[in-house]
């Protein structure tokens, strides 16, 4: 700012040292014209008094009168020296008194705007300072949140491997069945949707099951271990044989102790079942379901054995079931057995992003019948991907398939 203020002075003292010369050499050449006239004056006076000495009366007044008139002249430039001189004064005082008050401008300018600048630094400064404070603030909970995140994934991982240990494990399953495929796919790490197999030696049964659980994720699984827990229970504790009373036990159960109606929140928390019990010595098939289809094909042909329409631990009509439906099929060789929860036909996609619907499960099923079961459950992996695309999936997805 001193700086500037240096330089404009400097300009401004040019500019009034050019004016000043200007001036002073008005006035000089002014007083040169008084000097010349002067000597012309009196010149002429000379000359006049000479002519008058030789009585030549008519050139002496003829000088006379010249003489007069440059006296005149010379008075009235005399006249107008001084009132130039006094209004050069006064332009030079109103000159000086501008050239003060627009230096006083520019400096005041030049002040004012340095403030603003000023105000403006130090309101952004304050700004980028909150700024800061923020974005801190802000890393801090991302911090925390990414902290919290990660260990609730590592408790959902940790009781994954609790959910795995609980289902009934694929090395057993082998020792089980002769040929069987399972597409088990979680919506959300752990499942609400569970699978359970049971071979009686003494019977020389087979019991298998797929089981769909309200809920996914955390809730869905915690009420999938309790349905593996009942299944224990009744099936290989108690011994029950029954399809029909293996449900009719559960039900009871969950409607005793999950949907307590005298609790405080009364829930609706059930499963649907698809129940399958296999006497291998004559191959004969004993289903019972709740919610939940039983499809065989046999050669291409597609039988279905519905379940009862209701969920287990649940009826909103509030109806007793004290018995459900037995369905028995006599097996033959290479027959497949195919139960499901609900996850795979439910999943949203396609061009016109609708489900996929049970008819086109059952259309896909007699396509792959022929392949292995390997390759079967490769195919309807593979209809589901493309099926869903870049879509999320909607739910638990399970389906078993059994060759006998």
């Amino acid at each position: 700012m001193n700086r500037f203020i240096q330089i404009t002075l400097l300009l401004l003292t040019l500019s009034l040292s050019s004016k000043s010369q200007e001036s002073q050499q008005i006035k000089d050449n002014s007083s040169k014209t008084h000097q010349v006239l002067k000597k012309e004056i009196e010149r002429l006076k000379n000359q006049s008094q000479y002519y008058a000495k030789r009585a030549i009366f008519d050139s002496a007044f003829q000088c006379m009168s010249q003489k007069d008139s440059l006296e005149n002249a010379l008075q009235l430039l005399i006249a107008e020296s001084v009132l130039t001189e006094k209004k050069g004064h006064f332009d030079k005082n109103n000159n000086s008194i501008k050239n003060e008050t627009d230096t006083l401008g520019i400096i005041l300018t030049f002040i004012i705007g340095t403030a603003v600048f000023v105000v403006i630094l130090l309101a952004l400064k304050k700004k980028n300072k909150e700024t800061r404070e923020i974005n801190a603030r802000l890393e801090r909970k991302n911090s925390l949140i990414e902290k919290k995140n990660n260990e609730i994934l590592d408790s959902i991982l940790y009781a994954k491997k609790i959910q795995e240990a609980i289902l009934t494990s694929k090395s057993y399953m082998e020792t089980v069945f002769k040929e069987y495929f399972i597409l088990y796919n979680p919506k959300d790490i752990i499942s609400g949707d569970f699978y359970w197999a049971y071979n009686n030696d003494r019977t020389n049964s087979l019991y298998w099951a797929t089981v769909d659980c309200t809920g996914h994720g955390v809730p869905g699984a915690l009420m999938s271990m309790i349905g593996t827990v009942l299944l224990n229970k009744t099936v290989i504790v108690k011994k029950e044989t029954c399809p029909n009373r293996i449900l009719t036990e559960m039900n009871k159960y969950l409607k005793r102790y999950i949907n307590k109606t005298d609790s405080l929140y009364h829930t609706q928390d059930g499963m649907d079942i698809s129940f399958c019990k296999l006497n291998q010595e004559d191959l004969t098939l004993e289903t019972a379901g709740a919610g939940q289809s039983i499809y065989i094909i046999r050669k291409n042909e597609l039988i279905e054995l519905k379940g009862d329409n209701i969920t287990l631990g649940q009826d909103p009509l509030e109806r007793e079931i004290n018995d459900f439906k037995v369905q028995k099929f006599n097996l033959k060789p290479n027959d497949i057995i195919y139960t499901f929860t609900d996850g795979f036909t439910d999943q949203i996609g396609g061009p016109e992003r609708k489900k996929i619907k049970v008819g086109a499960l059952k259309t896909l099923l007699q396509e792959i019948s022929e392949l292995s079961l390997n390759e079967q459950q490769k195919q309807l992996q593979e209809k589901l991907s493309k099926w869903k695309g870049g879509l999320t999936q909607v739910d638990d997805i399970l389906v078993m398939g059994v060759k006998v």
